[in-house]
């Protein structure tokens, strides 16, 4: 009787059946669910407060949200319980991330926890981490983005400075950008207190505005309307510690900072014009900067610039470039009304307008003159009136070197004879004007000892000094008053008077 043999090529292939084939039917992958990385990683330190938490796997994940990827922290007390942080689940490419809904408290520990088992998370093919996967890390103490305390770099009034007009606003600039919120009517404020009862308590000013201006870094006060009381001390404060904070880190002042004015006992109403001064000559066409200024009015003032029928009026305090087009003299006037206090001041300037093209020049010396060999003369030129760019042009006749010089300065002739000296201006439309005078060189007038061209004080000291033989000079016989060939007594008088009569000191 024969004997069947045993199949064990048959038993190895029931085995591979129901090890492998029959899994990967039922669940489609028998690989497992891993966690490859995760950040921040286990027990990191000094993670900052915006931290998101994410999760990389090894599988692509299904079934994901804020039950199966949540953070806790836990109070300082013992056996609390776990506080949840509020937060959103995304995922994306095998990664899953938290971000909460705020920022984490510094230097806190947060638990991590990511759902395992039948109720966890599960990748495509259904299977799921084994087990609870869980960490901690620490935030970290809070960053400190700006250590410094806000300094205060310029107050509007000095401390103890007295007539301030009782106009003025308080202004306070700072050396860093302050937080607006931190700047209103309860942390900067002004005061006053009773002359007669030093200990009596002081009354803060309302109805004021108080601002911010983060363009130059300045809190403004001032009051609402109308205008402080003459001739009264003042006390500002600006508060510290639980007051202004800056901008970085938000840093308050170390302590609070305070000073004291007194108000201008002048409370008249007064309008000046800063801009022109004190009057204006223009071309036609060619705009003309006026600026105003006001003392001593109230918060709500009416402004008026009458132009004299030059160019359009305004009610701006500081109308600005005003072109005139018809060539004239023109009164402006600068006009400021407080109604609440019924006070009125004007201020007027004049502008002459010329005709576009029209050159004003003149030169000094502006009359002949007679001088002696080797003398100099100082040449200046003037453009009253121009269309710039102008070019200068002096001719010297020969007696020296041209120059294109708007002042060519000490000019000497070194030859004798008479030089006609011209300034020519030319300006951009081609326009040019010239002036002249004549230089005689080698005819020196009676009493120009030094023969400069001029009789002035210096020929009187030089005529002292040869009576009192503290000096000698070689006489030209034109300097000579009396024609007794000698430098005397006369010439002294007779340069005296001519500085006398001539106004010349």
């Amino acid at each position: 009787m024969k004997r069947k043999r045993f199949d064990f090529k048959g038993l190895l292939h029931a085995m591979i059946f129901f090890a492998f084939i029959i899994p990967v039917f039922f669940t489609g992958n028998a690989r497992a669910v891993t966690i490859l990385e995760t950040s921040p990683g286990s027990n990191e330190e000094e993670t900052g407060e915006d931290t998101s938490v994410t999760v990389t796997f090894s599988e692509a994940m299904v079934s994901f949200d804020e039950s199966k990827f949540y953070v806790v922290t836990y109070s300082a007390e013992p056996f609390a319980s776990p506080q949840s942080i509020n937060g959103t689940v995304t995922y994306d490419n095998k990664v899953a991330t938290w971000t909460p809904t705020e920022s984490l408290t510094p230097d806190t520990k947060y638990f991590v926890t990511i759902l395992g088992g039948a109720n966890g998370v599960r990748e495509q093919g259904g299977n799921t981490l084994g087990f609870d996967y869980k960490w901690k890390f620490n935030t970290g103490l809070e960053d400190i983005i700006d250590p410094k305390d806000p300094a205060i770099l310029e107050t509007s009034s000095f401390n103890g400075e007295k007539d301030v007009p009782a106009n003025a606003s308080v202004d306070i600039t700072f050396a860093e950008d302050m937080t607006a919120e931190s700047i209103n009517e309860d942390t900067f404020y002004v005061m006053t207190y009773p002359p007669q009862d030093p200990f009596a308590p002081g009354e803060r000013i309302t109805d004021v505005k108080v601002n911010y201006s983060e363009d130059n870094k300045t809190a403004t006060w001032e009051l609402a309307e109308g205008y402080l009381t003459p001739d009264t001390d003042y006390y500002v404060t600006i508060v510290g510690v639980n007051g202004v904070r800056d901008q970085n880190g938000g840093s308050p002042l170390t302590f609070d900072y305070s000073w004291k004015f007194t108000t201008s006992s002048d409370m008249e109403l007064t309008a000046s014009i800063d801009s022109p001064d004190p009057t204006g000559t223009i071309n036609e066409g060619t705009p003309l900067n006026f600026q105003g200024t006001v003392e001593n009015g109230g918060a709500s003032l009416i402004y008026s610039w009458d132009f004299g029928g030059g160019a359009g009026n305004s009610d701006a305090e500081d109308p600005g470039d005003i072109v005139f087009d018809t060539e004239g003299i023109y009164t402006v006037t600068f006009t400021v009304t407080d109604d609440a206090d019924n006070q009125e001041s004007s201020a007027t300037v004049t502008v002459t307008v010329i005709k576009a093209g029209e050159l004003e020049i003149s030169m000094v010396p502006s009359e002949d003159l007679s001088i002696g060999k080797g003398n100099a003369v100082d040449f200046q030129g003037i453009v009253t009136v121009g269309n710039a760019p102008l070019t200068y042009s002096w001719d010297f006749g020969g007696g020296a070197e041209n120059s294109d010089a708007e002042d060519p300065g000490s000019v000497t002739f070194e030859t004798d004879g008479d030089y006609i000296v011209t300034f020519t201006v030319t300006d951009k439309d081609g326009q040019n004007e010239s002036v002249s005078v004549t230089i005689a060189v080698g005819h020196v007038g009676k009493g120009d000892i030094d023969g400069n061209g001029y009789v002035e004080l210096t020929d009187a000291i030089l005529a002292v000094q040869v009576c009192a033989g503290i000096t000698s000079l070689s006489v030209n016989k034109e300097a000579d008053v009396n024609n007794d060939g000698r430098i005397g007594i006369e010439e002294a008088v007779y340069i005296l008077a001519e500085i006398v009569n001539n106004n010349i000191i």
